[in-house]
This record gives structure tokens, C-alpha cells and sequence, in this order.
């Protein structure tokens, strides 16, 4: 899978019949939606269109009932009646719509509601990063924007970026975004109007026009661009104080398995920081099943709590949403993946914990791919390291990393790298730790086996760092 293209999708029964013009490659399609143009020019290699869950029929709605898999199962049969030929997966999701189905003399109000920001959003985050996850090689994703409701063009803009950026991360490589949209279809005469209805409006085929005149002519742009890269998703990584995975009707504000596990945010806190020795520790010790497994059931419960309500009229509604801890879970997840593809190893774990190498910390630089701060503070201190190296201080017994600076610095053999330790207060021995990317001298521990640098916190250290790393990712 090298090429991607995804698609916001209204209600296609009533679009017009039009030739979509591509300037910048002399591309021409004529079609009823832009999806043909699209795959014109990008000849992508899968195909996802996002709809919304109020296309669902009423009749079928009244059948499906609260089983939110009939309902999108019975959207994504209506929308493959209009691709046309294009093969293409459907990601349902809820919508905001309230419609009246008349009956005669009679009619049924039928309303939708969501809170677009806390399940649209976050549900097609996930939904195109888990699609997309085990793409192989380069990864290019391309948006097309010019049809879909409302909230949909505008959110789906937002989420592709974030998308792409979890997969550079994840994949460890970056991931190009294109996005497209055609000009506003023009206004015609009544008569010209029904003539470019679909032919099934009259009992014909839906994929073919009611008249074979020349359609209208519509230009399609490409308005944006742009290349992603791991240290990209940094700026989506803010959760403030409130990191629960679920809100609403029967969600236990205080339930620990309503949150995410401290070690993934800590991870996170490490990666913003640059931190890598305690990314890579943290990452040895965190099982990505249990992310998995949250992740999975956070959609679950979503889908259970959708709910049909029955009367004189319908109504769809959500009793609960999901909230910051579920973001916390999805970029946790990219972040275990990208940093375990680049460990050397399994890890290694003593009877005080995880151990990493001088190699493996060399190899995470890859996920700072985008922050020329970060790794420059990461080298920095990787030099460091290496000169100690080359200094023959280092035995096979573990020794703290301030010991081995001031036995370097009784040598004189470099200024600068003087001990960071001493008498500290919290707030300096937080600089302190951030600006050394992690290698505070006081909390790290270091050896030599079998010719390589081992390296670890001293057992006790995680309690100092804790907090630091937490309160990376809570605030700006």
C-alpha cells in the first residue's frame, strides 16, 4: 500500500452529473461525485470514503434498533450503490441531522445527535490510523474534501494531519499529505438541473445521467500539501488534567480502568521531552496488547452506548463520548510501535528493571525526525557519553553517571561535562533533567558488558522523574 485516498461523503442519491477538470496534469473525469478525478490522479492503491450514520434508512433503522454494526452495515451498502466501479472501503460514523419522513397525511421526525468533537473526531482518528497502520514503504494519503455535511470536510482536514503524523511514528517514516477540492458545482436552469440527476430517478442506473448532453464543467484543486514527520505529532500532545476515556451516563469519573496506564503517559511525557533513555526503558516494560485492548474496547462500549430510541418519532443519541485518555491510548500506541521497530532488542531486564544501550538510544533518534532542538540536545549528550566511553572509566559494575563525570573531570580531559548533582531544588533538578534530554547525572547508572555501554535509572530515580514527565504532556 503506497497510495491512500479518503473521501468525505454526504448523501450521494442527489448529486449532479458533472466533468471534473484537473488543470496542473490535463486530468478529465466525468462522474457524479470527484472520487473519479481523484483516482485519476493519484491511482491509489486503497480507497476509504468517510459517511455519517444518518444516511441509515428509517425503516432500517427501525429494524437495526440499538445494534449499531446493522446500522453501519446498511450505510455502507447504500454508498457502494453509487461508486461506480471504485472499489472502496466505508468508515461509518456519527452524524447531526434531524429529518421529517412523511407517510401520507402523516410523517416520523427522525434526529441524530453527537458531539462531532468528541465522537466524530476522535472515531475517525482512529478508525483511518488503524486502517492505515500496516501500510508497507513510503506512505502518500490524499483527502478529498469537496463533498460532505457540515462539521465533515472540516474535521476530516484536522484529522488526516494528526493521522499522518501518528503514522510517521509509528512507521517511522514520514507520511505525504495531499488535499483536494473541486469548486462549487454551478447553478443551471431547472430544466438542465434535472437532466443531470441520476438515471435511477427514473427507474435507470444510478452510476448514468437521465440525458447524455455535456455536463457542466468543474474544476478540481489541490489546496494543500504537506510532508509529515514523527516529532509532527508533539503539537496533538496535550491532555491536561482530565485523561478519562470515556464521558457520559454510567462512566465512573474516578474508575482507574476509565484511564490510561501512567506508563504510556509517562512514555509520551519522555517523548516530547526528548528524553529517549527513559522512552526506551518505558517502552520495555509496557505491554502494547494492553493499549490494544483499551483502544478496542473504548470503541466497543462507544457503539453499545448508540443508542435508538423508539416513539412517535426516532432519535439516535450517544450516551457517553470519548475524551482526552482516549487520544492518550491511540498516540501511546504509535509511540510503543515506532520505538519498538527501532530497539535492537527484546530488552533486557535485571532485578531493578529494564536496561537500554548506548545503540539503541542512537537508533530512537529517528523518531525526533522534525525537531532540530531535540536531537541536538540528544547528540550532545550522546557525545558525552562516547567520550566516557573512550576514557576507559566505565566497568562492568554499575556506577552513577555523575561518579563516571567527576572521575573524567579529575583526568581533565574535557571541561563542561562537570556534574550536574549536588544540592538541588525540584524546580532546578527539573531544568536540569530536561536540558540534558534525560541524562540527569544523579538519576542515571551506566556499565560496560561485553564490549557495549549499558545504561539505566537507578532504581529509586523513577519517583523523581515521575511528575516531570507527566507534566510534559499536561501542559504547553
Amino acid at each position: 500500500m503506497g497510495k491512500v485516498c479518503v473521501a468525505t461523503w454526504g448523501n450521494p442519491k442527489d448529486w449532479k452529473f458533472a466533468e471534473y477538470i484537473y488543470e496542473e496534469l490535463q486530468k478529465k473525469a466525468k462522474a457524479f461525485s470527484t472520487l473519479n478525478i481523484l483516482h485519476e490522479i493519484e491511482q491509489p492503491d486503497k480507497t476509504i470514503i468517510i459517511a455519517l450514520d444518518t444516511l441509515v434508512d428509517s425503516d432500517k433503522l427501525e429494524e437495526c434498533g440499538s445494534d449499531y454494526n446493522c446500522i453501519e452495515a446498511s450505510v455502507r451498502e447504500k454508498i457502494k450503490r453509487y461508486l461506480c466501479g471504485i472499489e472502496a472501503e466505508v468508515l461509518v460514523l456519527p452524524g447531526v441531522l434531524s429529518r421529517l419522513e412523511r407517510s401520507g397525511n402523516s410523517g416520523k421526525r427522525i434526529k441524530f445527535s453527537s458531539d462531532p468533537q468528541r465522537e466524530f473526531l476522535p472515531l475517525l482518528i482512529h478508525g483511518l490510523y488503524t486502517k492505515l497502520l500496516g501500510s508497507e514503504g513510503k506512505l502518500e494519503v490524499a483527502l478529498d474534501i469537496s463533498h460532505g455535511v457540515n462539521f465533515m470536510p472540516t474535521l476530516a482536514y484536522r484529522t488526516v494531519d494528526e493521522v499522518a503524523a501518528a503514522l510517521a511514528v509509528a512507521r517511522v517514516n514520514q507520511v505525504k499529505l495531499r488535499v483536494y477540492q473541486a469548486d462549487p458545482y454551478p447553478l443551471l436552469p431547472p430544466d438542465t438541473w434535472k437532466k443531470l440527476d441520476r438515471a435511477e430517478k427514473e427507474g435507470g442506473d444510478p452510476c448514468e445521467p437521465i440525458s447524455p448532453e455535456e455536463p457542466p464543467r468543474v474544476r478540481y484543486n489541490k489546496i494543500a500539501e504537506a510532508t509529515l514527520k514523527p516529532w509532527n505529532l508533539v503539537r496533538y500532545m496535550t491532555y491536561g488534567s482530565d485523561k478519562r476515556i470515556l464521558t457520559g451516563k454510567g462512566i465512573p469519573d474516578s474508575s482507574s480502568m476509565n484511564k490510561p496506564p501512567e506508563s504510556v503517559l509517562m512514555a509520551l511525557g519522555a517523548y516530547r521531552l526528548g528524553a529517549l533513555l527513559q522512552l526506551a526503558l518505558l517502552v520495555k516494560e509496557i505491554p502494547i496488547e494492553d493499549v490494544e485492548r483499551a483502544l478496542k474496547e473504548a470503541i466497543e462500549r462507544w457503539k453499545e452506548r448508540r443508542k435508538v430510541i423508539s416513539g412517535p418519532d426516532l432519535e439516535v443519541m450517544s450516551e457517553v463520548r470519548l475524551s482526552t485518555g482516549f487520544y492518550v491510548l491511540l498516540h501511546g500506541h504509535a509511540l510503543l510501535k515506532g520505538a519498538r521497530k527501532l530497539l535492537l532488542e527484546d530488552g533486557s531486564i535485571d532485578s531493578d528493571g529494564p536496561i537500554s544501550t548506548f545503540e539503541e538510544i542512537k537508533k530512537l533518534r529517528e523518531l525526533l525526525d522534525g525537531s532540530t532542538i531535540a536531537k541536538t540536545l540528544v547528540n550532545r549528550e550522546l557525545s558525552k557519553l562516547s567520550n566516557l566511553m573512550d576514557m576507559d572509566i566505565l566497568t562492568s559494575d554499575w556506577k552513577l553517571y555523575s561518579d563516571a563525570l567527576r572521575e573524567q573531570e579529575g583526568r581533565r580531559v574535557k571541561s563542561g561535562s562537570e556534574p550536574q548533582s549536588g544540592v538541588e531544588s525540584k524546580e532546578v533538578f527539573q531544568r536540569n533533567f530536561i536540558a540534558h534530554a534525560g541524562f540527569h547525572d544523579r538519576v542515571v547508572e551506566l556499565r560496560m558488558k561485553e564490549g557495549r555501554l549499558e545504561i539505566r535509572m537507578r532504581p529509586e530515580g523513577w519517583e523523581e522523574i515521575k511528575d516531570i514527565l507527566k507534566k510534559a504532556v499536561e501542559e504547553n
